[in-house]
């Protein structure tokens, strides 16, 4: 176990979950050189939660469940590219031959021809990352309860800096490391995509990510408990 000032007893092993299109590209490139001295782990994403052995550290960033989608949608349209080159699937391909935009396909999912909606349907189910939910992670929010001891932050990516500030405070990374500003390194999205969504697209996918927003509201709710407790703890 180790103490860090002002937090709580921290077992190491700590391990990092790295869910698609939230963040964790940016911050396990800055955490990378330090991963000895630290005993940190950079798990890939077909790692779950229910993999980290119970009493180690974990910490992951999540995103809403709709921008995330948006992310996630474009990241696979260029390949992953320019930070990696990951060519479509079949899937894929029938896919993006037939959606554009994200709007395109979120407003799909409702349209009064089947075909074009099965076809939606079918894109959800076949983009990757568009088709990876918080379960693909997570069995469901009662395991973050369970594992709460373990989880010692769960960060979001409409509030990465901050997180991020938490993390190194809680591990005791130096305080000058920041997050890479290289938007390749980063693999953040390059400007010039459309990523408005109409009342219709929004309102459909909504729908089809439910469980998702649920969970991760569920866990909005955890991280401010636990902001909170840290607070307290200064």
């Amino acid at each position: 176990m180790i103490l860090i000032e002002g937090y709580s007893k921290i077992s190491m092993p700590i391990h990092s979950l790295h869910i698609g299109k939230t963040g964790g590209t940016a911050i396990n490139h800055a955490v990378k050189p330090y991963l000895e001295q630290y005993s940190m782990t950079l798990h890939p994403h077909a790692r779950r939660l229910s993999h980290i052995p119970k009493g180690e550290s974990v910490y992951f960033i999540l995103r809403d469940p709709i921008t995330r989608f948006v992310s996630s949608f474009y990241s696979r349209q260029r390949c992953g590219m320019p930070r990696f080159n990951s060519p479509w699937d079949l899937n894929e391909t029938r896919a993006f031959g037939i959606f554009k935009t994200a709007r395109s396909l979120g407003e799909a999912l409702s349209a009064s021809d089947p075909k074009l909606r099965d076809e939606a349907e079918n894109a959800m189910r076949g983009i990757i990352h568009v088709n990876m939910g918080y379960k693909c992670w997570f069995w469901n929010y009662e395991e973050i309860e369970n594992r709460g001891q373990d989880i010692i932050l769960i960060g979001l990516q409409e509030d990465l800096d901050a997180d991020f500030e938490r993390l190194k405070r809680i591990i005791g990374l130096p305080n000058e490391l920041q997050l890479t500003k290289d938007p390749v390194l980063a693999h953040a999205m390059p400007v010039g995509f459309d990523t408005t969504l109409s009342d219709l697209a929004l309102e459909n996918l909504k729908a089809w990510y439910a469980e998702d927003i649920q969970f991760y509201d569920q866990c909005v709710t955890f991280r401010n408990s636990r902001i909170a407790e840290e607070k307290s703890l200064v």
